[in-house]
This record gives C-alpha cells, sequence and structure tokens, in this order.
C-alpha cells in the first residue's frame, strides 16, 4: 500500500471514530437531577426535518411550524454587518390533556471586517424571545435568553404582575460532556434552574433527552416542558449572509 493511501485511510478511520464518539457523547448531568430524575428520550429532534413534530416522555407536539430563515446585510465604513432570525412555533400536548402553545423568535447579529467577524446580538437584543401559553387556564410566561460569549443564559418568567418577583426558571446552557474536562464551544443541552440547583434539564445533541426533577411541583411541570420544547428547536447558529 502506498504512504499517500495509507494516509488517506488514517484519516478516513479517526475521522469515523470521532464521529462515533460524538454520537455516544452524552451531556453532563447536573448533580442535582443525577439518580434522581428520569431521562426522557426525545423522537423527531435528529436527524430533523423541517416541521417534524417531537416529543419526549408523556409530552409530543400536536403542530410545529418552523419559518425560514430570513436573513440581510448592509456595509458602512469599511464595517459590514447583517442580522439573521427565524420564528417558529408549536403546541406542546401532555398529561390530562394540558396543552401548550409557543411562539418564539430566534435573532444572530454579526458584523464583519478584514477577514474576522464578532457577534453583537447581546448589545442589541435576546437571542430568543418565546411566549408560552397554557390553553385551558390562559397562563402565559415569557422565556428570555441571552448571551455572553458562547454562553448563553436566561429566564422563564410569568407575564402580568409576578413578573417583578423572582422567575419561575433560571435558563444556562450546559457545555461540558460526561466525562470530559472540556468544554465544548455550543451548548450541550440547558439546565432549567431554581435557587440555584437545576430542576429539568433539556440536553440537545444526538437525539436529545429530558429530565424533570420529581420535586418540581405539578404547576411548573408544563412551563418547564414547554421551555424543553422550545430549546430542542432553537438553532443557536443561524446564518447571517456576509456581503
Amino acid at each position: 500500500m502506498s504512504p499517500r493511501r495509507l494516509s488517506i485511510l488514517l484519516l478516513l478511520s479517526s475521522c469515523a471514530i470521532a464521529l462515533s464518539a460524538f454520537k455516544s457523547a452524552k451531556m453532563e448531568l447536573p448533580a442535582s437531577l443525577a439518580g434522581s430524575a428520569e431521562a426522557l428520550a426525545v423522537t423527531g429532534h435528529n436527524p430533523r426535518t423541517w416541521n417534524r413534530p417531537i416529543g419526549f416522555g408523556p409530552y409530543a407536539t400536536s403542530s410545529v411550524r418552523e419559518g425560514v430563515e430570513f436573513s440581510w446585510s448592509v456595509e458602512a465604513f469599511g464595517i459590514r454587518g447583517g442580522m439573521a432570525k427565524q420564528r417558529y412555533r408549536l403546541v406542546l400536548e401532555g398529561p390530562e390533556a394540558s396543552a401548550w402553545e409557543v411562539e418564539c423568535l430566534t435573532r444572530q447579529i454579526e458584523a464583519w471586517r478584514d477577514g474576522w467577524s464578532v457577534e453583537l446580538t447581546r448589545a442589541f437584543t435576546p437571542r430568543l424571545v418565546c411566549g408560552l401559553r397554557e390553553r385551558s387556564e390562559q397562563r402565559v410566561y415569557r422565556l428570555v435568553l441571552g448571551s455572553s460569549g458562547s454562553r448563553l443564559h436566561g429566564v422563564v418568567h410569568a407575564v402580568g404582575a409576578a413578573e417583578s418577583g423572582p422567575p419561575l426558571l433560571s435558563v444556562r446552557s450546559v457545555h461540558r460532556l460526561e466525562g470530559s474536562r472540556l468544554p465544548l464551544d455550543e451548548p450541550a443541552g440547558y439546565a432549567l434552574e431554581r435557587a440555584g440547583a437545576a430542576v429539568a434539564a433539556v440536553e440537545t445533541i444526538n437525539r436529545g433527552r429530558v429530565w424533570i426533577g420529581p420535586e418540581l411541583e405539578l404547576e411548573s411541570r408544563g412551563p418547564a416542558a414547554a421551555t424543553a420544547a422550545a430549546l430542542l428547536l432553537f438553532k443557536v447558529e443561524l446564518s447571517p449572509q456576509e456581503p
């Protein structure tokens, strides 16, 4: 076998090993959920096709509508900038005939000059904003997710008088894999926290999994599940159109 062919085979083998390792990778689960919450496998998340339903445990979407990604760009004073945005909506049905309507808008703003780029979304607007509404009781919540570098963080808040108080849930991205010390640039999933401890989590890599802690009270499970569904469809990286 020629040295060149051997090199190609070794490269292909290394890529296959790396791909296999990533497919078996798991998000590092927050300690407060380890051993206490059942992992609910996600269906319809990966491989993903447009408007395909998703589900996990007793929750499943009866409707999913993913809008077309829209982008634009401008140039001024030698600096080029662009924005991309996408809307999506879903209806998530759960136990006891509950149904949550979720409508989201995700945005990304970038600037380019001389071969480098910088993300400016945080300076102007959140990365993700969602409205969550429970049909039967007319409860409405808002999910807002912002960025700090590659990290994402936000809150789920009741809309109305309670909005001035503490959030129902805090949300933060999780970048570590189980058994690994090196963090990922993009999230492996998200932790949904209360008083600094995770009460639910969603894994967005590979096929995806969702955990809802047993200590989470019944009235908070619906908003947590609706938030998990919104995060499963959230595209961290959109594509602003570079001029």
